[in-house]
Protein backbone atom coordinates (compact mmCIF):
# COMPACT_ATOMS: atom_id res chain seq x y z
CA UNK A 1 0.00 0.00 0.00
CA UNK A 2 1.44 3.62 -1.02
CA UNK A 3 -1.09 5.66 0.10
CA UNK A 4 -1.67 5.90 4.35
CA UNK A 5 -3.19 8.68 5.85
CA UNK A 6 -1.38 11.69 6.79
CA UNK A 7 -3.83 14.14 8.60
CA UNK A 8 -7.60 14.01 9.84
CA UNK A 9 -10.14 16.02 10.51
CA UNK A 10 -13.07 15.34 12.49
CA UNK A 11 -14.25 18.57 13.63
CA UNK A 12 -14.41 21.14 11.15
CA UNK A 13 -17.74 21.54 8.96
CA UNK A 14 -17.34 18.58 6.80
CA UNK A 15 -14.40 15.85 8.27
CA UNK A 16 -11.77 15.16 5.80
CA UNK A 17 -8.63 12.65 5.62
CA UNK A 18 -5.72 13.83 3.30
CA UNK A 19 -3.74 10.61 2.63
CA UNK A 20 -0.04 10.84 0.95
CA UNK A 21 1.86 8.71 -1.37
CA UNK A 22 5.73 9.08 -0.40
CA UNK A 23 6.83 7.31 -3.50
CA UNK A 24 5.38 10.44 -5.50
CA UNK A 25 4.47 13.09 -2.77
CA UNK A 26 0.77 13.77 -4.16
CA UNK A 27 -1.87 13.85 -1.00
CA UNK A 28 -5.26 12.83 -1.83
CA UNK A 29 -8.30 14.04 0.25
CA UNK A 30 -11.73 12.49 0.85
CA UNK A 31 -14.49 13.90 2.34
CA UNK A 32 -17.05 12.44 5.14
CA UNK A 33 -20.68 11.92 3.00
CA UNK A 34 -22.91 9.64 4.88
CA UNK A 35 -22.81 8.30 7.97
CA UNK A 36 -25.50 4.79 7.66
CA UNK A 37 -28.01 3.94 10.20
CA UNK A 38 -25.35 1.69 11.60
CA UNK A 39 -23.20 4.33 12.50
CA UNK A 40 -20.33 3.11 9.04
CA UNK A 41 -18.70 6.64 7.77
CA UNK A 42 -18.52 6.58 4.25
CA UNK A 43 -15.98 8.34 2.60
CA UNK A 44 -15.66 10.06 -0.88
CA UNK A 45 -12.98 11.48 -2.68
CA UNK A 46 -13.00 15.35 -3.15
CA UNK A 47 -11.44 15.62 -6.59
CA UNK A 48 -12.51 12.11 -8.65
CA UNK A 49 -9.80 12.95 -11.28
CA UNK A 50 -7.46 12.29 -8.27
CA UNK A 51 -8.13 8.31 -7.27
CA UNK A 52 -5.54 6.53 -7.32
CA UNK A 53 -5.19 3.96 -10.36
CA UNK A 54 -6.23 1.07 -9.62
CA UNK A 55 -9.81 2.84 -8.58
CA UNK A 56 -9.44 4.56 -11.92
CA UNK A 57 -9.60 1.28 -13.95
CA UNK A 58 -11.93 -0.28 -12.53
CA UNK A 59 -14.51 3.02 -13.03
CA UNK A 60 -13.24 2.87 -16.80
CA UNK A 61 -14.30 -1.10 -17.30
CA UNK A 62 -17.37 -0.69 -15.06
CA UNK A 63 -18.38 2.64 -16.90
CA UNK A 64 -17.18 0.96 -20.53
CA UNK A 65 -19.72 -1.96 -19.88
CA UNK A 66 -22.95 0.70 -18.86
CA UNK A 67 -22.16 1.93 -22.31
CA UNK A 68 -21.76 -0.98 -24.49
CA UNK A 69 -24.56 -3.12 -22.52
CA UNK A 70 -25.26 -6.05 -24.05
CA UNK A 71 -25.33 -7.14 -27.27
CA UNK A 72 -26.99 -10.13 -29.68
CA UNK A 73 -23.09 -10.62 -30.27
CA UNK A 74 -22.56 -10.77 -26.72
CA UNK A 75 -24.74 -13.29 -26.11
CA UNK A 76 -24.11 -15.53 -29.24
CA UNK A 77 -20.43 -15.24 -28.26
CA UNK A 78 -21.02 -16.32 -24.47
CA UNK A 79 -23.28 -19.49 -26.04
CA UNK A 80 -21.08 -20.65 -28.41
CA UNK A 81 -18.12 -20.53 -25.52
CA UNK A 82 -20.26 -22.53 -23.96
CA UNK A 83 -21.00 -25.27 -26.71
CA UNK A 84 -17.03 -25.27 -27.15
CA UNK A 85 -16.76 -25.92 -23.80
CA UNK A 86 -19.29 -28.89 -23.98
CA UNK A 87 -17.84 -30.40 -26.89
CA UNK A 88 -14.05 -30.89 -25.72
CA UNK A 89 -12.48 -33.39 -24.05
CA UNK A 90 -11.54 -31.13 -21.38
CA UNK A 91 -11.18 -32.82 -18.04
CA UNK A 92 -12.26 -29.98 -16.10
CA UNK A 93 -15.24 -28.66 -18.60
CA UNK A 94 -18.12 -28.30 -16.12
CA UNK A 95 -15.87 -25.95 -13.65
CA UNK A 96 -15.15 -23.79 -16.69
CA UNK A 97 -18.27 -23.78 -17.90
CA UNK A 98 -19.69 -22.80 -14.16
CA UNK A 99 -17.01 -20.20 -14.31
CA UNK A 100 -18.61 -18.86 -17.55
CA UNK A 101 -22.24 -19.17 -16.24
CA UNK A 102 -21.07 -17.02 -13.35
CA UNK A 103 -19.19 -14.45 -15.30
CA UNK A 104 -22.38 -13.81 -17.29
CA UNK A 105 -24.40 -14.05 -14.45
CA UNK A 106 -23.13 -11.02 -13.08
CA UNK A 107 -22.23 -8.82 -16.15
CA UNK A 108 -26.04 -9.40 -16.47
CA UNK A 109 -27.30 -8.85 -13.38
CA UNK A 110 -25.41 -5.40 -13.02
CA UNK A 111 -25.44 -4.33 -16.55
CA UNK A 112 -29.46 -4.93 -16.82
CA UNK A 113 -30.32 -2.54 -13.54
CA UNK A 114 -29.73 0.76 -13.81
CA UNK A 115 -30.15 1.40 -10.10
CA UNK A 116 -26.63 -1.47 -9.85
CA UNK A 117 -24.73 0.00 -12.31
CA UNK A 118 -25.01 3.40 -10.67
CA UNK A 119 -24.14 2.04 -6.87
CA UNK A 120 -21.30 -0.32 -8.43
CA UNK A 121 -19.97 3.17 -9.56
CA UNK A 122 -20.28 4.11 -6.30
CA UNK A 123 -18.47 1.64 -4.72
CA UNK A 124 -15.44 3.11 -6.67
CA UNK A 125 -15.40 6.70 -5.46
CA UNK A 126 -17.14 5.96 -1.68
CA UNK A 127 -15.06 4.21 0.70
CA UNK A 128 -15.75 2.88 3.66
CA UNK A 129 -14.50 4.48 7.27
CA UNK A 130 -11.68 1.63 7.51
CA UNK A 131 -10.83 0.97 3.75
CA UNK A 132 -7.64 1.94 1.74
CA UNK A 133 -7.63 3.86 -0.78
CA UNK A 134 -5.52 1.91 -2.93
CA UNK A 135 -7.39 -1.17 -2.86
CA UNK A 136 -10.48 -2.15 -4.84
CA UNK A 137 -11.99 -5.48 -5.32
CA UNK A 138 -14.88 -7.13 -6.65
CA UNK A 139 -15.70 -8.84 -3.54
CA UNK A 140 -15.36 -5.34 -1.70
CA UNK A 141 -17.49 -3.69 -3.70
CA UNK A 142 -20.33 -6.55 -3.30
CA UNK A 143 -19.92 -5.91 0.35
CA UNK A 144 -20.59 -2.60 0.50
CA UNK A 145 -23.64 -3.04 -2.13
CA UNK A 146 -24.87 -5.96 0.52
CA UNK A 147 -24.56 -3.29 3.15
CA UNK A 148 -25.99 -0.68 0.83
CA UNK A 149 -29.36 -2.86 0.15
CA UNK A 150 -30.39 -3.11 3.64
CA UNK A 151 -30.57 0.83 3.83
CA UNK A 152 -32.83 2.75 1.62
CA UNK A 153 -32.05 6.10 3.15
CA UNK A 154 -28.49 4.83 2.09
CA UNK A 155 -29.22 4.22 -1.29
CA UNK A 156 -30.85 7.13 -1.48
CA UNK A 157 -28.09 8.87 -0.71
CA UNK A 158 -25.22 7.00 -3.08
CA UNK A 159 -27.93 7.05 -5.87
CA UNK A 160 -28.18 10.78 -5.54
CA UNK A 161 -24.89 11.43 -5.18
CA UNK A 162 -24.07 9.68 -8.11
CA UNK A 163 -26.29 11.45 -10.34
CA UNK A 164 -24.67 15.26 -8.87
CA UNK A 165 -21.03 14.04 -9.28
CA UNK A 166 -19.82 11.10 -10.32
CA UNK A 167 -21.92 11.37 -13.86
CA UNK A 168 -20.15 14.94 -14.34
CA UNK A 169 -16.85 13.21 -14.01
CA UNK A 170 -17.65 10.98 -16.43
CA UNK A 171 -18.73 13.86 -18.64
CA UNK A 172 -15.20 15.43 -17.97
CA UNK A 173 -13.68 12.19 -18.75
CA UNK A 174 -15.06 11.32 -21.84
CA UNK A 175 -14.00 15.20 -23.12
CA UNK A 176 -10.08 14.15 -21.90
CA UNK A 177 -9.75 11.21 -24.04
CA UNK A 178 -11.78 12.57 -27.04
CA UNK A 179 -9.09 15.78 -27.20
CA UNK A 180 -6.01 13.06 -26.42
CA UNK A 181 -7.70 10.92 -29.20
CA UNK A 182 -8.13 13.85 -31.76
CA UNK A 183 -4.03 14.66 -30.69
CA UNK A 184 -3.26 11.26 -31.55
CA UNK A 185 -4.93 10.90 -34.87
CA UNK A 186 -7.27 8.79 -33.62
CA UNK A 187 -11.03 8.50 -33.88
CA UNK A 188 -12.91 9.49 -30.78
CA UNK A 189 -14.77 7.30 -28.83
CA UNK A 190 -18.92 6.47 -30.13
CA UNK A 191 -17.66 7.86 -33.80
CA UNK A 192 -16.29 5.30 -35.83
Amino acid sequence: MKWKLKKEEKFTEIPSRIYGNDTNNTEIETVLLYTDILGQKWYGFKDLFTIPYIRLAYSKTISDLFQVGLTNKDLTEWIQKQKDILKSNDKEKYEKLYSLVLEMEGNITTVTDPMKQHLALCTIYVLSEDEAIDIYTPAQASKKLDMWAQDMDAQAFFLNWHSEHIQRYLAGFNSISQIVSMNRGETPPGQN
